[in-house]
C-alpha cells in the first residue's frame, strides 16, 4: 500500500455540514478515500467509489501486510 495522502474537501459533513477531510490511499491500484468529520467524529470508507464497512478494509490491508511478511 503508498502512502496516504491527505487532501482538503469542500464537501459538508452529511451530519453536521463541517468541512469534511478526505485522506486518499493507493491499495495495489485500488483506490480508497477516508472522510472524516473532526466535528462530529463520523468516518466513511470507499473502495474504487463505492461506500465499504472498515472491517473490510482492515481485512484487506491485514492480508497485505501478511504477503508481504511472508515475502521477507
Amino acid at each position: 500500500m503508498s502512502m496516504a495522502s491527505p487532501v482538503g474537501s469542500t464537501s459538508p459533513c452529511p451530519r453536521c455540514s463541517s468541512t469534511l477531510v478526505e485522506i486518499h490511499l493507493d491499495q495495489a491500484g485500488r483506490a480508497l478515500v477516508m472522510r472524516s468529520c473532526s466535528t462530529c467524529d463520523s468516518r466513511w470508507w470507499q473502495r474504487d467509489g463505492e461506500d465499504v464497512a472498515i472491517g473490510s478494509i482492515l481485512d484487506t490491508v491485514g492480508s497485505a501486510k501478511k504477503v508481504v511478511a511472508a515475502r521477507c
